[in-house]
């Protein structure tokens, strides 16, 4: 079974990070990769939560090389300078998603639920209509 490609990435997060993207303190999140069409972000926090926390947003990808997209998000990424040139060490392309609109679900969501059956991504993967359709009748009005 093929899935068609959406502009919904489920995206794999370091908890600490995501509670920062749900508390508004993160505003970009960075990648090495990242699909330049993406709209929106299923949010899953890895070990040791292993669950999706929310729905965001994304209003525009930047990309640059590594030093220029620094001064750009510096003060909404959350991240020391130092973190951030370990990541991109070695990269000559960087990439930023503004977070926009967050939603959060009702309660957080282990991916090997029945309605979604997902092994966490190890970057990012592409969920499907009837996924995303799903997950957003989690979230919170």
């Amino acid at each position: 079974m093929t899935t068609q490609k959406t502009d919904t990435i489920l995206l794999s997060i370091n908890p600490q990070h995501v509670k920062n993207i749900l508390c508004g303190i993160k505003r970009y999140e960075l990648r090495r990769r990242i699909p330049i069409n993406v709209k929106r972000i299923v949010i899953y926090a890895t070990s040791p939560e292993s669950r999706i926390a929310a729905i965001a947003d994304i209003e525009e990808v930047f990309s640059d090389t590594p030093e220029m997209l620094w001064d750009k998000v510096c003060g909404a990424a959350s991240i020391t300078h130092e973190f951030y040139k370990n990541y991109f060490d070695g990269a000559k392309e960087a990439f930023a998603m503004h977070i926009g609109r967050i939603r959060m679900l009702e309660r957080k969501i282990s991916l090997n639920h029945p309605q979604l059956r997902l092994t966490p991504p190890q970057s990012f993967c592409y969920l499907d209509e009837k996924k995303i359709s799903w997950l957003l009748g989690c979230t919170v009005q």
